[in-house]
């Protein structure tokens, strides 16, 4: 049977912090600061700067497959999607392709589903859509450690 939550449990006070509450005493023992994990960041490197594999890679390829512009972290990403012609850039830009890719390779929901809202805003220039998937790119993966 699991121990119900004692009365005047206060939500834990901010992000990042924990409420320590002993069972036996039913006394609230401590408020600590967690410390974020060392291994996400890590993590986030890997996909920013390491080299996913050739199945997990973003290939640019553009409408008609004359392309095979193999990205293999987002920093590449983001310099092959400056360099691509318009054509290539809008075919991956309105098949979902980018939002696709940041969350069944690179595993960021929060970044894919922002992405997506981009790939799907018919007013954006292509100038506006690249430089606003760059941002946001930029500002998960390449902002202080």
């Amino acid at each position: 049977m699991a121990n119900p939550r004692p009365r005047g449990f206060e939500p834990i006070p901010e992000r990042g912090q924990a409420l320590f509450w002993d069972r036996r005493t039913r006394q609230r023992q401590l408020v600590s600061t967690i410390e974020p994990c060392r291994d996400r960041q890590r993590h986030r490197r890997k996909y920013a700067e390491g080299e996913l594999g050739e199945g997990e890679s973003f290939y640019f390829r553009g409408p008609d497959g004359a392309l095979n512009l193999r990205a293999q972290n987002l920093v590449l990403f983001v310099q092959l999607a400056e360099g691509v012609d318009d054509r290539t850039w809008t075919y991956h830009l309105r098949a979902g392709d980018y939002s696709r890719w940041l969350r069944e390779q690179v595993k960021d929901d929060e970044l894919a589903d922002e992405v997506s809202n981009i790939e799907r805003d018919k007013r954006l220039s292509l100038s506006e859509s690249r430089s606003q998937i760059k941002g946001a790119i930029a500002r998960r993966y390449t902002g202080p450690a």
